[in-house]
């Protein structure tokens, strides 16, 4: 799979990256995680404290003795204190504006924009991208951290931006958000079920009428069955909104159980007109002949799944700033004609009921994470400046804690000895849990933290040796990848279903190209494995990074390395990289993408395609060469352009790194040939035993009859 994103798309490709196929999938059976004794460990627990009095204005002025922290009802001894305040003032340098006396804070404020799609209008999309223009424009802090997430019934939750100091790119990824977003809308039925439903009681009511006065027309009797067919038609529209609102709050609820596993106060400045609370629960609507209507008392499912993702939300440590996204409060008009019935009744006109909009819903959502509601977007200034206000003082408070893998909820109280302050704080933490217990989404988050920093938050992986090749193959460019993985290694991960990933990131950061399988480990003799992928690449900087991760168990295995493919010189005699080999026979090889595009066919390409040697005697020295190895088994590609059978000189030095030293060596050409201009050299090179350190191997070709040389080194390290 190739995939080309701008700076924005990296989070987006990685999250997603199970909704593309695989491009191979064994098949495996039931695996049960073997149960584990997790080890008690001794953890600095950060929490971030908001203070404020009685009229909401913060309290900025408090120190550590103030302040009391309790774990599941036990005091805990404050071990670290900051206190951060408001804008901090600036002086200038050269027309440059430089912050007085700031230092990187222990936990920043991170802000995510969260754009719903699902439940808005094309206006409030509008007011709301102009609205996060505006606050990253000016109300945002150098130190504050900001992410860009939504949803939409379509895609469901999206990670555009995850959280960065990079507040221009933040910008770029905002503005990049149009129209096409909006086609992810799950339409608001509710307005016209309801107006429908209105309309038939009416019709019926007047039709009882006229029966008991004898003067019922035909007439009306068939307009009373045309609106409710209708309203049957709305029904399962209807039913179809309250899918997408149920997928809503699970997608929401997941959103919670990641945002757990990241540090520090989140603060969600939610953009959204809200799941109507007509849905949740309820409306008083008209009596119909056969009852009152569908969802007349709401939909208690929807309303206990509403709670549980308000509930995930709260525990993550996460305050939701609701706005919303219709406007001011007023009332609005249905796209259906005033019936005259409609307007004799006695009860209320429904149509203009509030219940059929999301406000109560986003009061809600902000009353319980210890957010705020904004009811008019068009106020987006003074909104935005008073997050910034409300956000901008807080305090860092640090504790010791045992940390027991067992999952198990932490309830915090913290508590201020000064009369008269409210204060908002995380309510509570989560141990780390075993791998078995993550949800999808913490799973993908998993590998997403694997992929982009080598290190995960879940668990610490295991590292391996790598190493990354340029080649050349009928004019086009690419990476040879090999990774070497022990047999004691391969204990640690080892299961029958074992996740492959290759990302290949460009110059910027960007992924440029995502590979990955699956297969079973357990199936292969117990060996080193040597896993290597041939890609085809253009010309560049590229950092190559390959994950191992065991799909049951969470144990994984990461390793990477940053090569430049050079451009191929037209006339000059080029040397590419050497593959340097040794004896070994106890190894096993497993292929991963290796395919070559040739007259519009894929055709299977495999490493000795490209270097060939004998996999049954020799294997790949792979950054660390074994102590007793005492000589060297070389392949050597080198191009010569319009003289492929020209007579070449050769030299080859070795280097101690730490010394500078040449060591003494000796080697032979033992046989080459030609594909195309491109000469394969076959090279014995004798090392002696060498001891422990690093050391380079430095080649230089030319070409007996002319000037033209080239020259590649090669580095290894002996343990």
């Amino acid at each position: 799979m190739r995939t080309k994103k701008g700076r924005n798309g990296l989070l987006i490709c990685l999250v997603f990256l199970y909704l593309f196929p695989i491009l191979r999938l064994e098949s495996v059976a039931n695996e049960q995680e073997n149960p584990q004794d997790y080890e008690v460990t001794v953890t600095l627990k950060l929490i971030q404290v908001y203070v404020t009095d009685k009229s909401g204005i913060p309290v900025t002025d408090l120190g550590a003795d103030d302040f009391e922290i309790y774990d599941k009802g036990q005091l805990k001894t404050i071990s670290d204190f900051e206190r951060h305040l408001p804008r901090i003032p600036s002086f200038e340098i050269e027309g440059s504006k430089v912050p007085v006396g700031t230092s990187a804070p222990k936990l920043n404020r991170k802000f995510f924009l969260f754009f719903d799609f699902a439940f808005n209008t094309l206006n409030g999309i509008k007011d709301s991208k102009r609205a996060a223009l505006h606050f990253i424009d000016s109300q945002i802090l150098p130190t504050d951290e900001i992410g860009v997430l939504s949803y939409s019934a379509n895609k469901g939750l999206a990670i555009h931006e995850n959280l960065t100091s990079d507040h221009h790119l933040v910008r770029e990824v905002v503005e990049g958000i149009g129209i096409k977003d909006f086609l992810g809308r799950a339409e608001n039925v509710e307005i016209r079920y309801w107006g429908k439903v209105q309309e038939v009681a009416a019709i019926q009511a007047a039709e009882k009428s006229a029966v008991t006065q004898s003067n019922i027309s035909g007439g009306r009797h068939f307009q009373s069955l045309e609106k409710q067919l209708e309203l049957a038609s709305l029904e399962s529209e209807r039913n179809l909104f309250i899918q997408n609102i149920s997928n809503y709050t699970k997608g929401m609820e997941d959103l919670g159980q990641a945002l757990s596993h990241v540090q520090g106060h989140k603060h969600l400045v939610f953009f959204s007109a809200g799941i109507p609370s007509s849905v949740l629960g309820g409306i008083m609507a008209p009596p119909l002949n056969k009852g009152l209507a569908q969802g007349t008392y709401g939909e208690t499912y929807l309303r206990n799944r509403y709670e549980i993702m308000i509930k995930s939300l709260a525990a993550s440590n996460s305050s939701v700033y609701t706005i919303f996204s219709r406007g001011q409060d007023q009332n609005f008009s249905m796209d259906m004609d005033t019936n005259l019935a409609v307007k004799q009744m006695p009860w209320s006109d429904i149509r203009n009921d509030r219940q059929l909009l999301g406000r109560q819903s986003l009061q809600q959502l902000s009353e319980e994470t210890g957010g705020r509601y904004y009811g008019n977007i068009k106020n987006y200034q003074e909104i935005m400046e008073e997050i910034q206000n409300v956000t901008a003082s807080y305090y860092v408070l640090g504790f010791s804690i045992d940390e027991r893998w067992d999952g198990k909820y932490h309830e915090i109280d913290v508590k201020v000895k000064r009369e008269g302050c409210q204060v908002q704080s995380q309510v509570g933490y989560f141990n780390p849990k075993p791998f078995s217990e993550y949800s999808a989404l913490e799973k993908k988050l998993h590998f997403v933290e694997l992929a982009i920093e080598e290190t995960s938050q879940f668990q610490t992986p295991h590292s391996f040796n790598l190493t990354v090749v340029p080649f050349r193959k009928n004019q086009n460019s690419g990476l040879i990848t090999i990774s070497k993985i022990p047999k004691q290694e391969i204990e640690k991960i080892s299961g029958t279903t074992i996740e492959i990933a290759n990302l290949f990131f460009d110059d910027k950061g960007n992924v440029f190209d995502l590979q990955r399988f699956e297969t079973d480990f357990l199936k292969f003799p117990k060996k080193d494995i040597y896993y290597y992928s041939l890609t085809f690449l253009p010309v560049g900087f590229y950092t190559y990074r390959v994950v191992f991760r065991n799909l049951h168990t969470g144990e994984a295995a990461v390793a990477s390395a940053s090569v430049e493919i050079p451009e191929a010189s037209a006339s000059d005699l080029q040397i590419f990289p050497p593959l340097l080999t040794s004896e070994s026979r106890d190894v096993f090889y497993l292929k991963g993408k290796s395919m070559e595009e040739k007259d519009g066919r894929s055709k299977p390409l495999g490493l000795v395609n490209i270097y060939p040697f004998d996999l049954s005697q020799y294997a790949p020295v792979v950054e660390v060469l074994p102590s007793k190895t005492e000589k060297l088994f070389i392949v050597l590609p080198c191009r010569l352009p319009g003289n492929p059978q020209g007579k070449l000189r050769f030299h080859i030095r070795l280097i101690e790194n730490g010394s500078g030293r040449e060591i003494l060596t000796t080697f032979s050409v033992l046989d080459n040939f030609e594909e195309g201009d491109i000469r394969i050299l076959h090279i014995e090179l004798q090392i002696g035993r060498l001891k422990a350190g690093d050391y380079r191997l430095d080649f230089m070709i030319g070409e007996t009859e002319s000037q033209r040389e080239s020259t590649v080194s090669t580095a290894f390290a002996v343990k």
